[in-house]
């Protein structure tokens, strides 16, 4: 299970909670430079530039899916507007086991 395959190999899963990310961002990315074994280096969380505007999912109307948005935070839109409730009530903890 993917619950064993972590558990097993933490010195190769370095898993980021998004929320984490957004209440922490540069705290968040020392942790996966220290867990790389890379330099730290400071980000501006508030003006983020995209490296690669590949458009990968257009052809499947899917438009915008991967867009990087310049500064970091919370969606505007609530997962439930995009989402049924079962999909929510099946997957929303779904990474419980992981027990960080």
């Amino acid at each position: 299970s993917i619950a064993n395959l972590i558990k097993n190999h933490r010195d190769k899963v370095y898993v980021v909670w998004f929320d984490d990310l957004l209440d922490s961002p540069q705290a968040t990315m020392n942790g996966i430079y220290d867990f790389l074994g890379l330099d730290r280096f400071e980000h501006n969380f508030n003006n983020i530039k995209a490296v690669d505007n590949h458009d990968d999912l257009s052809g499947y109307g899917m438009l915008g899916l991967h867009d990087v948005n310049k500064k970091l935070a919370r969606p505007k839109t609530d997962p439930s507007e995009l989402l049924s409730d079962y999909v929510i009530q099946k997957y929303g903890n779904a990474l419980d086991f992981l027990n960080f």
